[in-house]
């Protein structure tokens, strides 16, 4: 069995093929789309009202994530099993990868009294490692 499909069933989530091919999209580290790279991928193989309907579910049964960003369209990442739901990101815009950071780069036990953290949303931008050195040289 592979991976896509293990992910699905491990999270008690009917197996399809748009769902498969959609995690298929969306593997590998750094690997975020945004959904119309995603519609642009899937073109002949699903319509936009199937894709939205694929996105929404594997993203409520934390299969996928939705990562708002900053001046560009959300994007979509594979959720990783070690991270919370809430956690930060960093975008290259070198290589254009969007990677997972720590959770604990996020305070939320510092907000004000009466207030209740819902969700959190940080993305930073820059230059990864990789990257930065290329540009050193």
């Amino acid at each position: 069995m592979e991976q896509a499909e293990q992910i699905l069933k491990s999270r008690k989530v009917p197996v399809t093929a748009v769902r498969i091919r959609l995690l298929r999209l969306l593997e590998g580290p750094g690997k975020a789309l945004s959904r119309r790279e995603i519609e642009s991928a899937l073109e002949g193989e699903a319509d936009r009202a199937t894709i939205y309907r694929n996105l929404r579910a594997l993203t409520k049964n934390g299969i996928i994530h939705r990562i708002p960003m900053n001046g560009m369209p959300e994007k979509f990442k594979l959720a990783g099993s070690s991270q919370p739901k809430d956690h930060p990101h960093f975008y290259c815009a070198g290589c254009q990868r969007l990677l997972c950071l720590s959770a604990g780069l996020i305070n939320t036990g510092k907000v004000p009294g009466g207030f209740q953290v819902q969700s959190t949303h940080l993305v930073m931008e820059g230059l990864c490692n990789q990257c930065n050195t290329k540009k050193a040289k």
